[in-house]
């Protein structure tokens, strides 16, 4: 019974967790408590229950406004103003600048994912329909920021996306629109509420990176220098299938679309017969070692495996849960085996 009570406590604690947590396709801003002075784009009457009663329609009443760029909200007595009231703000801005309590979470509908990063301003945009044309680019295909991520990374081509939550471009409105690019660099601003993300330099499955962002070996490898270009790599997967490929070959960089200093227009892959970086090369490309390889990871910065949070906790609750189940059934199982009194 105390195992039973100790687990029942770690599965409420888990679940108390979960309290507050941003809706799906938004990022959350700072961490709890995290506020902007005033009442917001609304005024202050206009922030309870009877406009907003969950968090789901605090976030639908900031994509509706075009000028709406995150909302705070407070569940019932959450807000220590406002006890036994839910309170959801609406703001033009990104940028928190006190913290209020007793319990609220300040959510932006604008924020590039987590393994991608912000290009340029709000707004920033590159012309024209990107790589798969102007009808793939809606909510029926990328309904989320992380769907339009999830078809970069899956586009061998795409190195960058804007995303428009609803209403967010101007041409479409009461859609989302994700268009994916081969290019990392704006060119143009759209309105009136887009992101430009660019993705992060992470080596392919089935290997590991080495060092930090730029860690580089000198000169141009196993193979010479005219064979490192897109005519043969266009994308890091094809420059880790080379090195899979070749049997002298423990490592390779890849550096994407202008990010070597020498090579600018072009994407080079460099193979080697080493996993051990001796140098470093800008501005942008990053050392992968094959599975297996003789790497100095300890030289050039700790290795780590990166758990998303929200992954971790959700882990532990379905643990726990996991671990009552069992408990209950060897309870159960346990009175099944006493005999029944039979009165004499």
């Amino acid at each position: 019974m105390k195992i039973v009570l100790a687990l029942a406590a770690a599965f409420t604690y888990s679940a108390a967790g979960q309290g507050l947590r941003c809706p799906r396709g938004t990022v959350q801003i700072g961490d709890i408590n995290a506020d902007i002075g005033g009442c917001g784009l609304e005024g202050c009457d206009a922030r309870y229950q009877e406009g907003y009663a969950s968090i789901q329609e605090c976030r639908e009443g900031c994509d509706s406004r075009a000028d709406c760029l995150s909302f705070t909200w407070a569940p019932f007595s959450g807000d220590k103003n406002h006890p036994g009231k839910t309170v959801c703000t609406l703001y033009d801005s990104v940028t928190p600048n006190q913290i209020w309590g007793e319990k609220q979470i300040m959510c932006g509908v604008l924020g590039c994912p987590s393994r991608s990063l912000q290009v340029g301003s709000i707004n920033a945009d590159i012309s024209g329909c990107g790589l798969e044309g102007c009808d793939a680019r809606y909510q029926d295909n990328y309904p989320y920021v992380e769907s339009c991520q999830r078809g970069c990374v899956n586009n061998d081509d795409c190195v960058a996306f804007t995303w428009a939550p609803m209403n967010g471009d101007q041409n479409h409105p009461g859609k989302t629109v994700c268009t994916l690019y081969n290019s990392d660099t704006p060119t143009a601003t759209w309105a009136p509420k887009q992101i430009f993300c660019e993705l992060a330099l992470e080596c392919p499955f089935g290997t590991e990176q080495v060092g930090d962002i730029n860690a580089d070996i000198s000169g141009c490898g196993l193979e010479g220098c005219d064979a490192r270009y897109q005519e043969n790599y266009g994308s890091i997967k094809e420059c880790s299938a080379g090195c899979a490929s070749n049997a002298n070959c423990k490592g390779f960089t890849f550096a994407p679309l202008n990010g070597d200093q020498n090579h600018g227009g072009k994407t080079v892959c460099t193979l080697y017969d080493s996993a051990v970086p001796t140098a470093t090369w800008a501005p942008e490309q990053i050392f992968c070692a094959m599975s297996g390889a003789d790497a100095d990871f300890a030289g050039f910065g700790v290795y780590e495996i990166a758990i998303d949070k929200d992954t971790l906790v959700y882990s532990l609750l379905l643990l726990n849960i996991a671990l009552l189940l069992v408990a209950f059934g060897m309870c159960a199982y346990r009175r099944s085996q006493i005999p029944e009194y039979q009165p004499v």
